[in-house]
């Protein structure tokens, strides 16, 4: 057993113990943050697209939303959207199966390329309605954005499989969004939520989104609350497999409640996870994982967890507990500036740097390198 190397920290407490399967004993644990609220049904009523193209689920959504809310059932079998389908309140879009479902994009999608300042759009996108949206849930269906690696590498991605977005004022905030057994891939940008309270992704699969260039990602969340991730599996992105990041242009609204369980996050290019000014994270019993054979002198993983200030607002109230964090290129756990940090039980090791890790209030404990 190898002794936990010394982290760069105030007030903390170290020890070695074997790597447990739960809280190690002893073990203080800052109040876990709340789970998010699923969404509530919504009214009753059946809506079928009347063709498998964008016209006919939009129509069906719309009819849904005029009557108050209602369910979009999707057959199983392949959707050719060639342009942006519109969510709105109190509709959920469940189709026969991820795997089964497939929502693509058309040939003559026009997405955006080669600009720094593109028109942002996407497969399915909420783009900053009056008022916000609320009480939306995708379930059971896959979305391909069809973009090969190579343009998502090359091009800016402003193109996102499924975005719910809002602007940093409160009128305009989003509550209730969903996504549960849901396939996202070869996007510009997986899926995407700002300005969102209670938000959820429960057993789906994010891969091959993002790029390096301008460092998109497979999950992205910015100015949330409330937020759940339980046990997806997020790889291969070009950037980051999950990022979490607070603030507005002037970094005044931060992240907060924040549970990532259950997951596996692994071989994507830059960090696994990346988290920035979030105020109320728990980590808890997630692999994050890059594959030996993958690293190679152009990709490097930057960190199995990556904890970072957005803008003068660090990290707060962490707990990082009952995680393997492995084969990083270059840090386990790095962590720039926190406060009232919590590492233990932990695997952490065959990093080129395990533990990276500078905090106040830190207990860094029971982990096994």
């Amino acid at each position: 057993m190898k002794l936990l190397p010394l982290c760069f920290v105030m007030a903390a407490s170290f020890s070695n113990g074997a790597f447990a399967a739960t809280y190690p004993n002893g073990a203080t644990l800052y109040s876990a943050p709340p789970l998010a609220v699923l969404p509530s049904s919504p009214p009753s009523g059946t809506y079928t697209p009347a063709t498998m193209d964008s016209p006919g689920l939009q129509a069906a959504i719309n009819a849904a939303a005029n009557a108050g809310g209602g369910t979009v059932q999707l057959a199983s079998g392949n959707y050719t959207l060639n342009t942006t389908v519109v969510p709105k309140s109190n509709v959920f879009i469940t189709g026969a199966g991820q795997g089964v479902t497939f929502l693509n994009r058309g040939s003559s999608f026009v997405y955006p390329t080669g600009s720094t300042s593109p028109t942002w759009t996407g497969l399915i996108y909420s783009n900053n309605p009056s008022g916000g949206v609320h009480d939306i849930k995708f379930s059971a269906l896959s979305v391909n954005g069809a973009l090969s690696d190579t343009q998502r590498a090359s091009q800016w991605p402003g193109f996102y499989g499924v975005s719910i977005e809002s602007d940093a004022t409160v009128a305009n905030h989003n509550f209730r969004i969903q996504f549960s057994s849901v396939e996202i891939k070869n996007s510009g940008q997986g899926v995407e939520c700002k300005g969102t309270t209670e938000v959820t992704l429960t057993n789906g699969w994010y891969h091959n989104n993002g790029g390096g260039n301008l460092f998109f990602h497979n999950v992205y969340f910015r100015r949330c609350g409330d937020i759940t991730v339980d046990g997806i599996l997020s790889n291969y992105s070009g950037a980051h497999g999950l990022k979490v990041a607070g603030g507005t242009s002037n970094y005044t609204n931060e992240s907060s409640n924040v549970t990532v369980k259950n997951c596996t996050i692994s071989n994507n290019d830059y960090c696994d996870g990346y988290f920035t000014g979030v105020a109320n994270m728990r980590l808890t019993n997630n692999t994050w994982k890059y594959a030996a054979d993958l690293q190679d002198s152009t990709v490097t993983n930057g960190a199995g967890i990556l904890l970072d200030k957005e803008g003068t607002v660090g990290c707060s109230t962490v707990d990082i507990v009952n995680n393997v964090i492995q084969n990083s290129w270059a840090y386990g756990i790095r962590m720039y500036s926190g406060d009232s940090v919590n590492i233990q039980g932990n695997r952490v090791n065959t990093n080129t740097t395990n533990y990276d890790v500078h905090a106040t209030n830190l207990t860094c404990d029971y982990n096994t390198l």
